[in-house]
């Protein structure tokens, strides 16, 4: 695709699919995309392999371009067994992060099994956070409350992401 097509794709307002570019090539592609665009890129990957290659290598060819990576659950979706804590803390902060990135270039990197997973309306993340200033004093209690709430593991010892001890 030459350059002046390229520009007539990004100058309407449409989206726009591409496909067909070789894996090594991908970072390129995507990092000048999400620079002349100046917007989100969304780059859905055939696996969590292919996802986490890419990442590997945008931030190589594409230093200066944020990337958010959102990866699917590491179960089925009627399993008896939940997905891992790290793996639902991971989707949550690249949601969570996706609202501060909207003025500027990035690339979000999912695979199609994480695409096609629900996620929590925007107006409910908006809610879940909690948020301090540097000098404020810190109600232990009501920061308790607030993590029993969204999830967390009340535990003697942190272990992993979700657990939280006083």
């Amino acid at each position: 695709m030459t350059q002046a097509r390229i520009d007539d794709l990004i100058s309407s307002d449409t989206h726009w699919r591409l496909g067909g570019v070789p894996d090594g090539y991908q970072p390129l592609v995507l990092a000048d995309m999400a620079r002349l665009t100046k917007q989100r890129v969304v780059f859905i990957a055939r696996d969590a392999g292919q996802a986490s290659a890419l990442v590997d290598m945008l931030g190589f060819f594409a230093p200066d371009v944020p990337v958010l990576e959102f990866p699917a659950w590491d179960c089925l979706p009627f399993d008896r067994l939940s997905p891992h804590g790290a793996s639902m803390a991971k989707r949550m902060a690249t949601l969570s992060a996706l609202p501060h990135y909207e003025e500027q270039a990035h690339i979000l990197v999912t695979t199609i099994s994480a695409a096609a997973q629900r996620v929590p309306p925007c107006a409910m993340l908006e809610n879940l956070g909690f948020a301090l200033r540097p000098g404020q004093m810190l109600d232990s209690d009501a920061l308790g409350v607030f993590l029993s709430g969204n999830g967390y593991s009340r535990c003697s010892t942190v272990m992993e992401a979700g657990d939280y001890a006083e």
